[in-house]
């Protein structure tokens, strides 16, 4: 954790990167003639998903009252590909970048005397006090971003220089949560979804530190303002053992219109051995805001009463990039 926030310190306080690194570095080649017009960025990274929701049990010992801990479906880190291609016009760049993150995360948990658990999802007034069995729960989360941007350089010297970048982003994140309990006679089925897409105006700054003529450090932040729409879902579906289906006791749609807002930020050191090859590391955040809704029912009395959860979707980890102009 200290080490993340190391990373999002230096990345706001410094100067940024918001469009691939090696861009910005090429304004002075072309200052002095260079007749460099075009460049590709092929990056990966390495994050985790946090937020969201996740929790779907929770486990303790039966004394007649929920006690004990809860227990989540947490995402682990995935790969996210990434590309972009960009050229010259007039004094500036203009990028198309494209970026996916997807993956999903299978958890589960059993108890016997002493040990219960309690179906934390489930319709208040369907739900079981509590159980002795499994509890599992399967969970997916996929997100893309689509942008096209232009970035200019502000200022430089031989040791420092800065952009800004403006433009278009379309981003969508979509999350499913597939809930089993199963008491050894019945089994209670939660589904849980929820799609969230917008598009709107994205903006940066970005910054680069001359170590010498093989390296530079780059860090930075980007802000995107979108609107769109999230749809949700939950169903709940009681069965027998054998999987018969016996009742359905929600299935509930919402769709609303919302305004969303995604924040990033990274910090990355660049290794350029030729003029045209640019090979980079570094650590990166983003934050995706208000994009997960999930309804329940907590009310064993009011059966129609729902209650909307609506929470925000992290990604933090590493990233490694290689990108050449031509």
């Amino acid at each position: 954790m200290k080490l993340k926030h190391f990373f999002i310190c230096v990345a706001i306080f410094a100067l940024i990167l918001a469009t691939p690194v090696f861009a910005a570095d090429d304004d002075d080649g072309d200052d002095d003639g260079d007749d460099t017009s075009f460049y590709i960025m092929l990056e990966g990274a390495a994050t985790t998903a946090n937020g969201g929701g996740g929790l779907y049990t929770l486990m303790g010992e039966d004394i007649g009252v929920p006690f004990g801990m809860t227990r989540s479906a947490e995402m682990d880190a995935a790969f996210a590909p990434r590309v972009s291609f960009g050229w010259k016009v007039g004094d500036g760049w203009l990028a198309v970048s494209w970026s996916q993150w997807d993956d999903d995360v299978l958890d589960s948990v059993s108890a016997a005397a002493p040990d219960t658990l309690w179906d934390t999802l489930y319709h208040a007034d369907d739900a079981w006090d509590d159980f002795e069995g499994t509890a599992s729960a399967m969970r997916n989360i996929d997100a893309t971003t689509i942008d096209l941007t232009y970035g200019r350089k502000t200022f430089g010297n031989e040791k420092f220089s800065g952009r800004w970048m403006f433009g278009l982003r379309q981003a969508s994140l979509d999350q499913m949560m597939n809930v089993e309990y199963n008491d050894l006679i019945n089994l209670h089925l939660v589904d849980l979804t929820s799609e969230a897409s917008g598009i709107g105006f994205m903006g940066g700054v970005s910054g680069t530190y001359n170590i010498n003529k093989k390296w530079f450090a780059t860090a930075g932040f980007e802000y995107s303002f979108l609107t769109g729409e999230v749809e949700s879902n939950t169903t709940m579906i009681d069965t027998d053992i054998a999987g018969t289906f016996l009742d359905l006791d929600a299935d509930v749609t919402m769709e609303e219109d919302r305004m969303f807002t995604m924040f990033g930020a990274s910090a990355s050191l660049v290794w350029h051995p030729v003029d045209a090859w640019y090979v980079w590391f570094g650590y990166e955040f983003t934050q995706w805001n208000d994009v997960v809704d999930t309804m329940l029912f907590p009310d064993d009395v009011s059966e129609g009463f729902i209650q909307t959860d609506t929470s925000d979707v992290n990604f933090d980890g590493f990233h490694v990039g290689v990108g050449f102009t031509f």
